[in-house]
């Protein structure tokens, strides 16, 4: 469940370690791949994200991305390596 603002309480726990970690690699001017181009990181284009989540290979944050994005359940996008944009015919399981 998220809170307000979009960030589930565990996200919000995850997210400093996620900052800190961008920040760190900004200082030293090593961007990561989301932050050099982020418009196939959010693209509705599912080859676009496929190749994005690619690129995420060699990131050094990506286990911080991902613990982030799993921790906050982030429905779409890429995150962490992987694109978690459910596609039309993918269905939650019930309960």
């Amino acid at each position: 469940m998220r809170a307000v603002g979009g960030l589930s309480r565990e996200g919000a726990e995850r997210l400093p370690a996620l900052l800190g970690a961008l920040d760190r690699l900004a200082d030293q001017g090593r961007p990561t791949p989301c932050m050099t181009d982020p418009a196939p990181f959010v693209s509705d284009d599912q080859a676009e994200r496929r190749m994005a989540a690619y690129s995420c290979t060699a990131c050094p944050v990506v286990s911080e991305c991902a613990a982030f994005a799993d921790a906050n359940a982030e429905p779409a996008q890429v995150w962490g390596g992987r694109d978690r944009t459910q596609r039309p015919y993918q269905r939650k399981a019930s309960a």
